[in-house]
């Protein structure tokens, strides 16, 4: 195994700890993802609040999806994938709220592969629907440019509802030439900006310049994209900020004291 797999697999072997893997027992979850959970605790509570207006239930989890796992051997693979069935199944989970592309597409496959009966649903979806109960929103006296993930890029009712919401709360943005389904990678998939820095650098400064032809603030939906374009020291802003307010700083031990206040596995 390379160092930079080697890397990726300690990582996992972190985020799949008993220390890490957390949550409260529920019919319901709310799966923020690695990203969105450095964002902290008064951040992601505000986001469940409107996932509880159709799900009252709801609880939070600080569960990794697995994705990195996917570039390492299978049988590791496997180890990790029977953790995250377990952690479902012991909470006997019918429903599970993602905020991440990479979660949402990553589960899908896991649901089908081991034929699991528990629904996935994207949080854009939700927060669109239930947007009105929202009283104050944090819009941007700029206009923004939309970089739609690839994970998802066939995904046109998650695409919609990105759009409808911006329309919503007043937000001005461009679309970029290569939109929805011809979107272009940020440069990460296939854990690239560990295993291939080099071209990962490269994909992601030629997206960075396509977009910032349109703006020179990149709006996404997905953590990870914003990760990778910051690294090129690019303007960002995630959706979600747009509506629960902006995070000066976001960070890992963020992720920590989130994860801390949850109950154990």
């Amino acid at each position: 195994m390379s160092f930079r797999k080697f890397f990726i697999k300690i990582n996992q072997d972190f985020a799949f700890s008993n220390l890490m893997m957390r949550g409260n027992k529920s019919y319901s979850i709310f799966f923020p993802g690695c990203s969105l959970m450095k964002y902290g605790n008064n951040f992601l509570y505000k986001v469940l609040e409107v996932i509880r207006i159709d799900d009252k239930n709801t609880e939070i989890c600080s569960l990794c999806c697995g994705y990195p796992s996917n570039v390492l051997k299978n049988d590791y693979q496997k180890k990790i994938n029977r953790k995250i069935i377990k952690f479902i199944e012991d909470r006997e989970v019918d429903n599970i709220y993602v905020a991440c592309p990479n979660c949402y597409k990553t589960l899908e496959k896991l649901k089908k592969e081991y034929n699991l009966s528990f629904s996935i649903v994207m949080l854009y979806n939700i927060i669109n629907k239930n947007l009105s109960y929202i009283k104050e929103y944090h819009t941007l006296q700029k206009t923004i440019v939309i970089h739609d993930p690839c994970a998802i890029k066939e995904d046109f009712s998650t695409q919609e509802s990105i759009r409808d919401i911006l329309k919503k709360i007043g937000q001005d943005f461009n679309e970029s030439d290569n939109n929805r389904k011809n979107t272009v990678c940020c440069g990460n998939i296939n854990m690239n900006h560990i295993l291939n820095k080099s071209l990962a650098e490269k994909n992601c400064k030629n997206r960075v310049l396509e977009l910032n032809n349109k703006s020179d603030i990149i709006m996404s939906y997905c953590g990870g994209c914003l990760y990778s374009f910051g690294k090129q020291k690019a303007k960002t802003i995630h959706l979600l900020e747009l509506i629960f307010g902006r995070k000066d700083k976001v960070s890992f031990m963020d992720r920590v004291r989130f994860t801390m206040g949850l109950n154990r596995c």
